[in-house]
């Protein structure tokens, strides 16, 4: 009885699709389940369930949507395919249906089987797709021969944008395979890949940036027994190339690969353990490249030997304005290296390095001693470019030491700012007198940092920073002169969805989808799904990305989904100039859902003021943000409320308070949105702030 029932809903399903009554843009197939079932998420979203013994209707219900949609006017724009072990038979209705439909552009594949010919058929697909914009397998098994046969298609397709492989194990040889696609693939804007195995970022990231492509580069790795973690990123929108971990010989060739590569300002390899042999590389990168501005070799290990490279580098270096080399293990005989480019030793001789402008050293395991305080010093009398300097955590130095460097100070009339955080020679009265005689005579000193210090924990730096904000007030320009510039348009905007558990972000984003579809704006052009392999052990649902264009501005929008529990989001919320972030707090005006009991007003504040401070807290991190972060409130559920109800009233006056205590720290949208998912009330009104997108 219950087979008749799903062969039932399956064919009652293929003749609405032959009757062409619904209208999908989103379908997705889950194979090998007890029963036969679909879902309408969405007017226009489908889950269509299909058991073992009905699994022939899979090609059928393919081949209706081919013929159904064969026009340039179909909305259907993403397949997913969950658990399908793929027959020649399902590809050959795989192709009609891509052939006929030209408005797919996100297929995803999860937990899916392929042969060698069904991977050889797939790849033949994508060599004449002239459509799809993004592919995604995830724990399809597809191997270092599956990456092989789709890099050999990507080398003649050139309209996919983004390609994911999440858990596939490509290891060493796919990567290799991939990387040769890259060398002569110029469309792909984006590579993500998770694999059992580090190695396969290192080709990877190689040919990314030996050929100084425009690609936004992932890559994960879990080694055996270890949690999942990121291997190295790349973001060419700011330009910043981050290694979290990789062996010697990796990193050598991926320095080697940033000699002429002209896309990455930023460096950080901050923990990556380095030798010698990568610095005598990374010297001819410091004389080659012309892009570099910004390195960031903290806790790198990096001894004498590595630093004297570096140092050789700097010499003919024309490009590099910050170097950071705290907490590594040079001494005295590095650090003399290191500043020499810096300093300069008689009267008639010109500084080697001019356009370095901050540069940080110390740490517990480097023993600055005698010698390199006198080369301290030397640098600091004589340096007429560094504008920052830092000395951190440094435990050699004493009280003596640090009254030296300050009366150094009293000659130098370009640095800004300095740091002593953590370094424990700065204490008593002597050193204290001498930072305020110092401030006395040298009015160019803006800042200095002395978080950490035995001084600071003393309470002994309140005339310090007075001081200071003496000196910075004098150092103030005219903001007046600013008033009458045109405010500048920034390039791409990124929204943000936050908000509890069951508030209603899901269908606040499927709602904007749906949207941002129709003729009023451009459709979404690709949906990209980042699954966090930190929880791919309990398989979470991945943090959705739903992206258009408006105008020129690129903008997407993000569903946090509580992923920002698990690692550091500033850098992706507030990406630096160019670009703009908008908050949208969804707030659930019910403890659930599924009943109607009222949130009291001091759940809605407590709800409210975390992701405030949330938002507040990341914005302050973020030292490239210039302009307040944009906040919009909307309250969801809006159905299930009494008009005129004393504990709506509470509630709304809260949110007042939490504005009003927020001002100053965040820009709330004027409006407060009420939205419900009957007919989508409040939808179209929240849709108007996508225009609003803040210039400066």
């Amino acid at each position: 009885m219950a087979s008749n029932k799903n062969l039932k809903d399956l064919q009652w399903l293929l003749q609405r699709l032959e009757s062409g009554s619904i209208n999908l843009q989103n379908v997705s197939f889950i194979l090998s389940q007890p029963t036969s079932s679909f879902y309408q998420e969405t007017e226009s979203s489908i889950k269509i369930h299909i058991s073992k013994e009905n699994k022939d209707f899979f090609s059928c219900l393919l081949t209706q949507l081919s013929t159904m949609y064969n026009d340039n006017n179909s909305s259907l724009r993403n397949m997913e395919f969950h658990r399908v072990h793929w027959k020649a038979e399902y590809l050959q209705s795989l192709r009609a249906l891509l052939e006929n439909n030209p408005g797919i552009k996100h297929i995803m594949f999860r937990r899916n089987g392929f042969g060698l010919d069904c991977l050889r058929e797939f790849s033949e697909i994508l060599k004449r797709d002239c459509n799809v914009k993004e592919i995604v397998f995830c724990e399809s098994s597809i191997g270092p021969t599956g990456a092989e046969l789709i890099s050999e298609a990507l080398k003649v397709n050139d309209n996919l944008e983004e390609l994911q492989i999440w858990d596939d194990s490509i290891g060493l040889k796919g990567a290799e395979e991939i990387s040769k696609m890259i060398e002569v693939n110029t469309s792909l804007k984006l590579l993500t890949v998770f694999d059992s195995s580090s190695l396969t970022a290192i080709p990877l990231i190689s040919a990314c940036l030996a050929r100084n492509r425009d690609m936004e580069v992932h890559i994960w790795s879990k080694e055996k027994g270890e949690r999942s973690t990121k291997v190295v990123e790349f973001v060419p929108e700011i330009n910043i190339l981050r290694i979290y971990r990789m062996n010697i010989s990796g990193a050598c060739r991926v320095v080697c690969a940033l000699r002429h590569n002209t896309t990455v300002k930023t460096l950080d390899m901050t923990g990556v353990r380095l030798k010698s042999r990568w610095a005598r590389e990374f010297r001819w990168v410091l004389e080659q490249n012309r892009t570099l501005k910004e390195v960031k070799l903290s806790r790198c290990c990096l001894k004498d030997k590595g630093v004297v490279y570096v140092s050789a580098g700097l010499f003919k270096n024309k490009s590099l304005e910050s170097l950071e080399l705290d907490e590594n293990w040079f001494g005295p005989a590095g650090l003399e290296h290191l500043l020499c480019p810096l300093s300069r030793f008689t009267s008639l001789q010109c500084q080697a390095n001019i356009t370095l402008k901050n540069l940080t050293f110390g740490g517990q395991r480097m023993r600055i001693g005698r010698g390199g305080l006198e080369v301290i010093l030397g640098m600091i009398t004589t340096n007429q470019s560094v504008t920052r300097l830092g000395i951190c955590n440094d435990h050699g130095l004493g009280p003596e030491d640090i009254v030296i460097i300050f009366r150094s100070l009293e000659k130098n009339a370009s640095l800004k700012r300095l740091s002593l955080q953590g370094c424990q020679g700065v204490k008593g009265e002597m050193v204290l007198n001498a930072i305020l005689e110092t401030l006395q005579v040298n009015p160019w000193i803006e800042e200095i940092d002395l978080d950490g210090t035995p001084l600071e924990k003393a309470g002994m730096t309140e005339g310090i920073y007075q001081r200071l904000g003496q000196n910075e007030r004098s150092a103030e320009p005219d903001i007046d002169q600013f008033k009458d510039m045109p405010m500048r348009a920034p390039k791409s905007c990124r929204v943000f969805i936050c908000g509890q558990e069951y508030a209603g972000k899901s269908t606040v984003c499927s709602s904007i989808a749906d949207n941002f579809s129709s003729p009023k704006l451009p459709y979404i052009n690709h949906v990209r799904t980042l699954v966090n392999p930190i929880e791919q052990a309990v398989r979470p649902e991945g943090m959705k990305i739903k992206t258009f264009n408006d105008e020129g501005i690129k903008i997407s929008v993000w569903n946090l989904a509580g992923q920002h529990e698990l690692y550091s989001l500033h850098d992706l919320m507030f990406p630096g100039h160019g670009s703009t972030s908008i908050f949208i707090i969804i707030l659930s005006l019910f403890k659930n859902p599924n009943n109607k009991e009222s949130k009291d007003p001091s759940e809605v504040e407590d709800d409210l003021q975390y992701w405030l401070r949330f938002i507040v807290s990341n914005s302050k991190r973020a030292l490239q943000q210039c302009i307040l972060p944009n906040v919009t409130i909307a309250l969801t559920h809006f159905d299930k409320v009494i008009q005129p109800s004393q504990n709506f009233q509470c509630v709304a006056e809260t949110i007042q308070r939490l504005r009003d205590k927020f001002h100053g720290f965040v820009e709330f949208y004027p409006t407060v949105f009420t939205v419900d998912a009957v007919g989508n009330r409040g939808f179209e009104s929240l849709f108007s702030l996508f225009p609003f997108v803040p210039h400066w």
